[in-house]
């Protein structure tokens, strides 16, 4: 198991634009960076890059320390010279409990519903009545829907027609475009 953590600085060989980042399972002279602006930049530009700088670590600590310092006396984030949009935090660059984090990564994955957030509020009443007398906007309801008329008939929306024809949503929006003799909209 490799337990070696890499700091690098890549930088465009036309712009000039750097980007300081931390990769644990590739070789920091290949591996191109993950940051997003960085990846748009590189996109737009070309994948015409150096690494100027490398730094190698066995502990994830030290790796994170020297990454947060490096971060801040560089002002990374302010400084247009850099591509980094947050302070590179040596471990997986994404904030505490940042979206998209999947099983162990996630701060609430395996805890019970006592730990969570949520649990033991209750909607007032208030808002349950609200909910419950809230207008259903599906299908015919919605007054957002278009009327479609097929050779069987009038439909108050898609859903409705689709049905009654016995085919797909799909299939009847594309014979409407495709403007199949009876299908239109109203």
């Amino acid at each position: 198991m490799n337990n070696k953590f890499y700091l690098y600085i890549k930088q465009h060989k036309i712009t000039g634009l750097k980007y300081f980042g931390m990769t644990a399972t590739k070789d920091p002279y290949v591996y191109l960076g993950s940051g997003k602006y960085w990846r748009r930049h590189l996109a737009a530009h070309g994948k015409d890059i150096d690494t100027t700088n490398v730094w190698e670590f066995d502990s994830i600590e030290s790796c994170e320390k020297f990454a947060v310092e490096f971060s801040i006396s560089h002002n990374i984030v302010e400084s247009v010279e850099w591509a980094n949009l947050r302070p590179e935090n040596g471990r997986d660059g994404r904030a505490p409990g940042s979206p998209g984090l999947k099983k162990e990564k996630n701060p609430n994955w395996g805890k019970s519903k006592e730990q969570t957030s949520f649990y033991g509020k209750k909607h007032t009443p208030e808002n349950i009545l609200f909910f419950k007398n809230m207008p259903k906007r599906l299908g015919g309801n919605n007054h957002k829907a278009k009327k479609v008329n097929t050779p069987v008939g009038q439909f108050a929306c898609q859903k409705d027609a689709a049905k009654a024809l016995n085919i797909c949503r799909e299939t009847l929006r594309m014979r409407i475009k495709n403007n199949i003799s009876g299908f239109s909209y109203e």
